[in-house]
């Protein structure tokens, strides 16, 4: 018996599971961190771990650091979370460090191989566009709105990995 649910349907979190579980290749989580420079002012560093079976509201946090903007985000909730072949694509709210509202985030991570980061860049890339603040991806957001998943950039260091 599912407490809150008619017959026949299936709770947020055991609908989520059920979509994990589709194959068996399909990432249940993703963890990273590292640096991207979309370009060559944008130094970005970030760090996160999302467990896709834990919601919504996942399980996981998710920070980040825009160094020429001395903009710090970090994660309050992680609401979707959608597995994209080797990218894991997740949003959620973050607090950022010039205070409140909180603000809404979307963000792709895609593991690439081994090494994460090579010298150079690549083969990893991970993206981000929180709303009112700023995008990895110039694309993604509209009047300060991020109204599409950013377009990944490749890391100049660190690893995503998909679990």
């Amino acid at each position: 018996l599912i407490t809150g649910c008619e017959s026949g349907e299936r709770s947020p979190a055991v609908a989520s599971a059920a979509l994990l579980e589709t194959t068996s290749t399909t990432p249940v989580r993703v963890t990273g961190g590292g640096r991207i420079d979309p370009n060559p002012l944008e130094k970005t560093t970030f760090g996160f771990t999302v467990d896709g079976t834990s919601g919504p509201p996942f399980k996981g946090q998710l920070q980040t650091v825009v160094h020429l903007l001395f903009l710090k985000a970090h994660s309050v909730l992680i609401d979707q979370f959608n597995p994209d072949g080797n990218c894991v694509r997740f949003q959620g709210e973050v607090r950022t460090s010039d205070g409140p509202p909180n603000h809404r985030f979307r963000a792709v991570a895609c593991d690439n191989g081994e090494p994460g980061s090579s010298p150079g860049t690549g083969p990893d890339e991970f993206g981000i566009c929180i709303d009112d603040h700023y995008s990895s991806d110039p694309t993604a957001r509209l009047a300060g709105e991020c109204l599409k998943d950013p377009d990944p950039t490749e890391l100049t260091g660190g690893n995503i990995q998909l679990h």
